[in-house]
């Protein structure tokens, strides 16, 4: 029987700066701008102060344009593969676990 491992094709990141792959490091970025819009707007609501309702604005438009620059990335790499590991890919990506 074959194990998962063995199954998943090698997928090697062609989006790289100096040797290290964007997409990993960009996707935890929009993440952790809607968590911080979500403690802004508890810190506003709290305090009432207005930096923190313009900090979580700032917050809520970094997000979006961080995750599409993700997807961006995301979406370079899988189309760079070649046919088979692309197909094979996305049959995983498709099969429920």
């Amino acid at each position: 029987m074959a194990t998962a491992e063995t199954t998943r094709p090698s997928l090697q990141p062609t989006a790289q700066i100096a040797r290290r792959p964007i997409h990993p490091m960009l996707v935890p970025l929009p993440i952790v701008c809607f968590i911080g819009a979500l403690v802004t707007d508890i810190a506003y609501w709290r305090t009432a102060e207005i930096m923190w309702a313009d900090i979580s604005a700032w917050l809520l438009l970094a997000g979006p344009i961080m995750g599409v620059l993700a997807g961006i990335a995301g979406l370079i790499d899988f189309l760079e593969l070649d046919a088979e590991k692309r197909r094979t890919t996305w049959d995983w990506l498709n099969t429920p676990s």
